[in-house]
């Protein structure tokens, strides 16, 4: 017996292929992260407006932290601290990609108003770096993009 091909083959075979691709991209899907910005992002949107009143005061205040990137670490200069004493926050690293990674520090300042912090553990790829942290009773924000290539 000879096969005859014909439409009716065509549509058959299409609809195979389309389903095969199908099923495929639904398994891939799964395995797929969804990971929202942040664990209370409703929560936070709603305090949004403090920190544009936080990153003001920063730029505005001509404090802005300086950031400098090493093999292995990153240095934070905090400028114009009297006393390191009165300097209190927070730093986060933030990964994008995969919230499971974010990394948190408390800020402690060394007597040059200086924290180093060890960056060669983290993954390769995009952070974002959060700085949040008062002066004595006044309130500062800054965030910087950094690629690690450790």
């Amino acid at each position: 017996m000879k096969f005859k091909y014909n439409w009716g083959w065509g549509v058959f075979v299409f609809f195979i292929i389309f389903f095969t691709f199908l099923g495929g991209f639904i398994v891939f899907s799964s395995f797929v992260r969804t990971d929202l910005v942040e664990k209370d992002y409703y929560e936070n949107e709603l305090k949004y407006q403090d920190q544009i009143d936080k990153m003001t005061r920063t730029k505005e205040a001509g404090v802005t932290p300086e950031l400098i990137k090493g093999a292995a670490t990153i240095a934070i200069k905090f400028p114009n601290v009297q006393n390191i004493l009165d300097v209190t926050g927070k730093i986060h690293f933030y990964r994008p990609s995969n919230a499971s990674h974010d990394r948190f520090y408390d800020i402690v300042l060394n007597e040059n108003s200086f924290q180093t912090i060890e960056i060669s553990r983290l993954q390769k790829g995009l952070w974002i770096l959060k700085l949040d942290w008062k002066v004595k009773d006044i309130s500062y924000y800054y965030e910087e993009e950094i690629l690690i290539n450790n």
